[in-house]
């Protein structure tokens, strides 16, 4: 079962609220308000307790307005009632040191939360939205509460702290409490800061595997995956910068501790691994960038980085675990974790996990999430929603497609606007524009044109041009030999025209002594109708069989009487007995009839035209006139 957006988001943020912060505010930490002694806590401040949520938004779908009440009933639910209007103080004064949450939504869907007290900044943290609108509201609503929340515990902790130091200097002997020597020394503050999310320094939240950057440093990257998932707190900690980095094989290097820098130059010759790149990294084997890559990132046989922006090459394999900005190369497989925007090449098979802005090559397969640009791959592409061009040399698929959509074989989508085209089968639910396939294509729902050997559809605006064309209610043309619909509004054009709108009729007449014997099939649709039709003549030593058809069109005169005007081609093969010759002629009828319908299923008609005829060799051709008369029934 694959998650949703939705729950996808309450698993990350929930692991954020339980995990402790990395540092309280300057002002927080230093400046600790005292407590009387006693033997209870002072009770922890509501996580409600917030003066204003200020909300700035660029997405239309994520107002100002409706991330504000996505939060507010989130804080409600937590805290069992929330009813602080914007810019009003709440009643308890721990409470209202939590001051102000701020939301910024940018335009690459970046969300920067921040919460303020009265002494600047306390904790900001930073995450890229789902593309729902609804689960993005979610994700807001929950990273705001885990924010306000544990500012309360921490300010409740510092709180304990300083009254449990009350009491105990209170209940301490005078000389013990007069002699500065008999104090204990002060807690040291350890070096390393405690495991948890990164705040300030730029806090991650996955979201489909992609993660957010933070320009409070530059060192901190959005790429780093094993921080989204409670690493270590060497992996959160900001990167040191160092201008160049030579490189054996990792931990051998010129830097110590290689991981833990940021080189603006590395040059590698079997492994190297680093923190961060800010320029460029060359090994001609493998090349580990644990968090971002901002320039070039090249290794002959495997790369494996957070995010980049620029140029990352592999010979072989390619590993990204986060956004890509600029072009991505790798010779046989090229995977993405997060979002594309630019261009993903591999030589076998390309994946990203996020959306994909630009353009994915791939030799045997490619795999994208949002496409906005072009697909393309060898042997099969696989996409969710398509604007732009999906191509494949065999296979594609796609869910919504706005553009084209092109395979060599089978091209498959849940909806096209705009054109679908294979070599063999189409297939889609909902087409608006033109659907083409070598043998089969099948639409359920047509407002365009189909194009194959066999068309397939329900509801039809358009047409259908095929050998067999098969609809709902057609409102247009259908053009094959054979064409079948519920009803017709239009013209269907073929030998065999069955719909529940038109009227089959069966002819036989008489010709003369040239084929006397007539009989045909006629399929009527309005004022158009086609035949289907067969003459025999029989003879002492010989016989002629005669397999035609035409089309041609019915004038109703005064009641009961009517006018059909055709033409009708027959292709006479004639059977000599005595010495089994045979010989052909094809002939082309120009028909005039006048008729009457003596009954509603009955009428008589008789006429004449000219007739052609063409021997099978095609040297000779002759013009007569020929006469005619019959009858139709229903």
């Amino acid at each position: 079962m694959v998650p949703t957006p939705s729950s996808s988001a309450r698993a990350v943020l929930l692991a954020l609220a339980f995990t402790p912060p990395l540092a309280l505010a300057p002002g927080r930490a230093l400046a600790q308000p005292s407590a009387p002694a006693g033997d209870s806590a002072p009770e922890a401040p509501s996580p409600a307790g917030i003066r204003a949520i200020d909300v700035r938004s660029v997405d239309p779908a994520l107002s100002p307005e409706r991330v504000r009440a996505a939060v507010s009933r989130e804080l409600d639910s937590s805290d069992g009632g929330w009813s602080a209007a914007p810019g009003e103080s709440t009643s308890s004064g721990a409470a209202s040191a939590a001051g102000r949450l701020q939301i910024e939504i940018h335009a690459d869907r970046r969300a920067v939360v921040t919460l303020h007290d009265g002494h600047g900044p306390t904790r900001t943290r930073e995450l890229v939205l789902p593309e729902a609108p609804e689960s993005a509201l979610e994700t807001l609503a929950l990273l705001s509460a885990s924010l306000v929340r544990q500012d309360a515990q921490d300010l409740a902790a510092s709180l304990s702290a300083s009254a449990a130091d009350a009491k105990r200097t209170a209940s301490a002997p005078d000389d013990e409490a007069q002699d500065p020597a008999g104090a204990a020394p002060p807690t040291p503050v350890p070096d390393t800061p405690p495991t948890g999310p990164r705040d300030v320094a730029g806090a991650n939240a996955a979201d489909d595997g992609r993660a957010a950057t933070t320009p409070s440093d530059g060192d901190a990257d959005d790429g780093d995956a094993d921080t989204a998932h409670g690493a270590t707190a060497e992996a959160s900690a900001p990167l040191h910068r160092f201008p160049f980095n030579l490189s054996l094989a990792y931990p051998l290097a010129l830097v110590p501790d290689s991981e833990r820098h940021r080189f603006y130059g590395e040059l590698g010759l079997f492994y190297g691994r680093v923190g961060g790149i800010d320029g460029f990294a060359v090994n001609p084997v493998a090349l580990r960038v644990d968090r971002g890559v901002m320039g070039i990132a090249v290794s002959g046989v495997w790369l494996d980085s957070g995010t980049a922006q620029g140029l990352a090459v592999a010979g072989i394999v390619q590993r990204g675990r986060g956004a890509l900005r600029g072009l991505s190369v790798a010779g046989v497989t090229e995977l993405r974790a997060g979002r594309v925007d630019g261009a993903q090449v591999a030589g076998a098979f390309a994946l990203t996990e996020g959306a994909l802005h630009g353009m994915q090559t791939a030799g045997a397969a490619s795999v994208a999430r949002d496409v906005l640009g072009a697909q393309i791959a060898g042997a099969a592409s696989f996409g969710d929603d398509i604007e732009g061009a999906q191509i494949a040399g065999a296979a594609s698929f796609g869910d919504d497609i706005e553009g084209a959509q092109i395979a060599g074989a089978l091209g498959a989508a849940d909806s096209v606007r705009g054109l679908q085209v294979a070599g063999a089968v189409t297939l889609t639910e909902h087409l608006e524009g033109a659907q083409i396939a070598g043998v089969f294509a099948r639409s359920d729902q047509v407002l365009g044109i189909q194009i194959a050997t066999v068309n397939v559809a329900g509801p039809v605006d358009g047409g259908q041009i095929g050998l067999v064309n098969v609809g709902g209610r057609v409102r247009g043309a259908q053009i094959g030999l054979v064409n079948v619909a519920d009803e017709v509004e239009g013209a269907p054009v073929g030998l065999v025209n069955v719909n529940g709108t038109g009227r089959n009729q069966w002819v036989a007449w008489y010709a003369g002594s040239r084929l006397p014997y007539n009989t045909a099939l006629k399929y009527m649709h309005g004022p158009v109708y086609t035949l289907v039709a067969f003459g025999v003549r029989t003879g002492d030593d010989e016989i002629t069989l005669a397999p035609g058809a035409g089309i041609g069109g019915r004038v109703p005169l005064w009641k009961p009487l009517f006018a059909e005007l055709d033409v009708l081609w027959q292709h006479e093969m004639t059977f000599h007995e005595p010495d089994d010759r045979f010989s052909d002629v094809q002939v082309v009828r120009g028909r005039a009839a006048l008729g009457i319908e003596v009954l509603p299923d009955l009428a008589l008609f008789a006429g004449g035209g000219p007739l052609l005829s063409v021997s099978g060799s095609g040297s000779d051709q002759d013009w007569e006139p020929h006469f005619f008369g019959g009858v139709q029934v229903f």
